[in-house]
C-alpha cells in the first residue's frame, strides 16, 4: 500500500489519491497558537489536532477542549467541542486443560 509523502495517508493504488485539504486549528485558551492540520472538512480537521494534541495524554487529562478550525489565512472559523475516551477490549479463547 502505498504512502502519500505530503499528506501522511496511506491509499490504495486501485484509487486515485487526492490529499485532504490543509486547515489551521487552534485550541480556544491558546489564542497565538495555529497548528496545520489535514482533513476533508473542518471536523477531521478538528479530529487530526486532537490526536496531535492528545499524543500525550493531555485530553484524557483534561476531559475535553474546544478547537477553531478556520481555512488558512481566513478569518471565519467553526468552533468544535473535541473529548477522547479509552475503548476496551476482550478477547477469550477456550484452552485444553
Amino acid at each position: 500500500m502505498p504512502f502519500c509523502e505530503d499528506c501522511g495517508k496511506w491509499f490504495s493504488e486501485k484509487h486515485r489519491h487526492t490529499c485532504p485539504s490543509v486547515w489551521e486549528v487552534q485550541k480556544i485558551d491558546d489564542d497565538d497558537y495555529w497548528v496545520e492540520r489535514r482533513g476533508y472538512d473542518e471536523e477531521e480537521a478538528a479530529e487530526a489536532y486532537a490526536e496531535y494534541y492528545n499524543g500525550d495524554g493531555a485530553m484524557l487529562d483534561h476531559g475535553q477542549i474546544e478547537v477553531r478550525v478556520r481555512k488558512p489565512g481566513s478569518t471565519d472559523c467553526k468552533v468544535f467541542e473535541v473529548s477522547a475516551e479509552i475503548a476496551v477490549s476482550y478477547h477469550i479463547v477456550e484452552v485444553d486443560n
